[in-house]
């Protein structure tokens, strides 16, 4: 299963190519099929990830999320194309575990839900005195 250390060296890449915004998961998916990676891992950055997640599932790659306290612990200085050769290299080497990432209308449900939980936590709920508002609250 090629990875991005391989790939990169092959491809005599010195540094790591910059992709954002939807066309461009587009462009990073061809790139990755091109140099036939099969396998891609990453680590959650706040909602970063989804949008990658999402066009890399549809094109059809194998994908694993991994915490990113398991990974950490290696010495040295901490850059994202560091993180990201090292990362790679664990995965040609099957060392690192997945965790779970559910299904994308689960997460929208999941997003739903704690927009509305924090939404109602700042919104006061104002109940008026009178007989009516009191009868159509039971």
């Amino acid at each position: 299963m090629p990875g991005y250390s391989r790939v990169a060296r092959e491809a005599g890449i010195a540094g790591a190519d910059v992709f954002g915004g939807r066309r461009e998961m587009n462009r990073l998916a061809d790139w990755l099929a091109e140099h036939q990676v099969s396998h891609v891992v990453m680590e959650a950055a706040g909602q970063y990830w989804k949008l990658v997640w999402d066009v890399l599932a549809k094109k059809g790659f194998e994908l694993m999320m991994v915490n990113a306290l398991h990974v950490k612990m290696v010495p040295g200085r901490k850059t994202d194309v560091a993180d990201a050769t090292r990362l790679a290299e664990l995965l040609e080497h099957g060392l690192p575990r997945g965790s779970f990432v559910p299904p994308r209308p689960i997460r929208e449900l999941r997003d739903l839900t704690r927009y509305h939980k924090g939404w109602s936590k700042h919104t006061p709920v104002k109940v008026s005195a009178s007989p009516r508002s009191s009868k159509m609250l039971g």
